[in-house]
């Protein structure tokens, strides 16, 4: 019976590795080179010169587009707890917006008093400091 070869992808870390193999110029020459002997026969029939039983076929390309590099900000204590509050100031507007009341004040204010804290902190550096929130 026969069986699938295991695809092994590289991880996001090995991947930076490769990328600093060579320089760009340099990977597309072997890649073209590469590429040029996986699809070229010689005289004999059904033999390439990597000793292929077939030819390449370059008219399928595969790619895998799921990487990006995002922009995203360290995780620190203070933008962990900042990104938090203002989620759920988003979601208490919606819930208001839809009719529904409740016993807190007003999402902006809360919101406005948090961004003067996570600016405090931020300033701050390592030293320990009591926030009070009025």
């Amino acid at each position: 019976m026969r069986t699938l070869e295991e695809a092994r992808v590289p991880s996001k870390s090995q991947a930076q590795r490769y990328e600093a193999w060579l320089p760009a110029e340099q990977m597309d020459a072997v890649a073209g080179r590469l590429l040029a002997a996986a699809t070229e026969t010689d005289p004999a029939p059904g033999a390439n010169r990597l000793g292929l039983l077939n030819n390449l076929k370059l008219d399928t390309v595969w790619l895998d587009s799921a990487c990006e590099k995002a922009k995203i900000h360290y995780p620190v204590d203070w933008v962990l707890l900042w990104d938090a509050t203002r989620t759920l100031m988003k979601a208490t507007r919606m819930i208001r917006r839809h009719g529904l009341k409740g016993r807190m004040q007003p999402p902006g204010v809360l919101l406005r008093q948090m961004n003067r804290c996570c600016i405090a902190m931020s300033q701050s550096g390592k030293r320990a400091q009591i926030l009070t929130v009025s």
